[in-house]
């Protein structure tokens, strides 16, 4: 009788112990999921603001009929990669896996520019001014 106990003994404890492992995992692993979906919000917005201010000092050249800017933004932020693209008079910053974005209007230039095209975090991306034809694109 005394081995029996022993065994079911062990047992009952083998068995809390890995439950209380899983859950500590598994809460771990949920904060790591929540803070790395939060670095990807706000890095959202940052690239968003980013391209706006890029796109702000390419309309800034006075003389220029046709401009042109590159840039480039680091291939992977939290595990995301990051496309950006100019549709329906806005541009928004995709993030994949997942697939979360965050628009914006540019700061009110899609009120005299048309805007288009898209391109990803893993070249480099260039802005394209044409200002005969009022086009600002994205490659």
């Amino acid at each position: 009788m005394k081995a029996q106990t022993t065994v079911i003994q062990f047992t009952i404890f083998f068995v809390l112990g890995l439950t209380i492992l899983g859950a500590i995992g598994y809460f771990f692993k949920l904060q790591s999921d929540m803070f790395r979906e939060d670095v990807g919000r706000g890095y959202r917005t940052l690239v968003n603001s980013y391209v706006s201010s890029v796109a702000i000092s390419l309309l800034g050249c006075k003389i220029c009929d046709y401009g042109e800017l590159s840039f480039k933004l680091q291939n992977m932020t939290g595990g995301y990669y990051t496309e950006i693209s100019f549709t329906n008079n806005q541009s928004y910053v995709i993030t994949q896996p997942g697939g979360a974005n965050h628009s914006s209007s540019l700061h009110n230039l899609n009120y005299t520019f048309l805007l288009n095209g898209f391109s990803y975090s893993i070249k480099p991306i260039t802005l394209t001014l044409e200002k005969n034809k009022n086009i600002l694109g994205i490659s």
